[in-house]
């Protein structure tokens, strides 16, 4: 994506591309083929002579061996952003969802996302399809012809830090209390997250159940695209391997984090 949002860099590969491929007889031709003034291409063969990108030939100019090297680079680059995005732009057109209410075969439905799961209803919406089947509600429906987008907000990442006993763990403790009433127990609107041993320990001795015990970095994001609200505890180690996982994936995530809590004791 920096090749994109950098302007001087994105016509510094159309530039050499156009040198590469198309063996331009001069700047003006140059310039023409690529959209910018003569005067432009002037002083972008300047910069790239000085960097040993391009030279200029009595055919015209032309892209260095290693002019061509970062041409490719660059491409390859690009290539995989446009693969990433292609991927997740991913057209469904059938689906399968829980039915929300008796649905007869062939009525429309449109889509929403509850408690993390996905659910029909009839009518239309954001995310309209065709019922393939009757359904009864809790039933399982097979929903085609989508068309159409399902609007639903990301859930939040809460992460609680667990101080480990071998640096002090148990003054200050995560008031089990507090975090109930963070969690909702019960509410299918949540999951909690025990990232370490540290923290199931805590979780275990508090009577507080969890849904994800030693869970990978992804995993522990994967409900939050379901529309899911995640409450993590951890020591530092284990919510700093989730925060660069985060980096690593480039996931734009809602994140609160909340004070240091004690331990867990033998």
């Amino acid at each position: 994506m920096d090749i994109l949002k950098n302007k001087g860099r994105t016509t510094r590969l159309l530039l050499l591309l156009e040198m590469v491929t198309n063996l331009p007889r001069d700047q003006r031709s140059l310039a023409e083929s690529v959209g910018i003034t003569p005067q432009a291409v002037s002083e972008y063969m300047s910069r790239m002579k000085r960097e040993g990108l391009a030279e200029t030939l009595k055919e015209g100019p032309r892209a260095t061996v290693r002019g061509v090297d970062m041409l490719q680079s660059d491409l390859l680059r690009l290539k995989e952003m446009v693969d990433s995005s292609i991927s997740k732009l991913e057209i469904i057109r059938s689906t399968d969802a829980v039915a929300g209410e008796h649905i007869e075969r062939g009525e429309t439905v449109h889509l929403t996302m509850k408690d993390g799961l996905l659910y029909a209803f009839k009518g239309e919406g954001g995310s309209t399809g065709t019922a393939d089947n009757d359904a009864g509600p809790g039933e399982m429906l097979s929903v085609s012809d989508l068309s159409g987008v399902m609007e639903m907000e990301k859930g939040t990442l809460r992460l609680m830090e667990v101080v480990p006993v071998r640096r002090g763990g148990g003054g200050d403790r995560i008031d089990p209390d507090e975090l109930i009433r963070m969690s909702g127990v019960g509410d299918r609107s949540h999951r909690i997250a025990a990232l370490d041993l540290e923290s199931a320990a805590f979780l275990m001795r508090s009577k507080i159940p969890y849904h994800l015990e030693l869970p990978s970095a992804e995993y522990v994001l994967e409900p939050l695209d379901r529309g899911l609200d995640v409450i993590a505890l951890g020591t530092p180690y284990a919510i700093s391997t989730v925060l660069r996982k985060m980096d690593e994936l480039k996931r734009e995530v809602n994140v609160e984090r909340f004070g240091k809590g004690g331990g867990s004791r033998g």
